[in-house]
């Protein structure tokens, strides 16, 4: 990612990381109140750089969209379920 905060975000993941916790991350949509992902592109390049770093990390989890409240089960399933898939060697076990 060529965002600055990027490198903020990762200072903090490692160093919690160093000092043995286990690290969420989550993502928020850009708008309160809508419980959906506001840009599908961005949230993908965002998990595929986050998976890249930190997928292999046990100690490391992934939320992928706090309270995804505006899809339904079946979309939201389908939306995961293809993130899990793009990413199937980070996660073995999960497809």
């Amino acid at each position: 990612m060529s965002q600055s905060w990027w490198s903020v975000c990762r200072g903090a993941i490692d160093a919690a990381r160093a000092d043995n916790m286990k690290v969420i991350i989550g993502a928020w949509t850009e708008r309160t109140g809508v419980g959906t992902i506001t840009d599908m592109s961005a949230w993908q390049a965002m998990w595929n750089t986050v998976v890249s770093e930190y997928g292999g990390n046990s100690n490391v989890y992934f939320e992928p969209l706090n309270e995804p409240y505006g899809y339904s089960l079946s979309k939201w399933v389908s939306i995961c379920s293809s993130r899990l898939s793009a990413h199937s060697k980070a996660f073995p076990g999960a497809g």
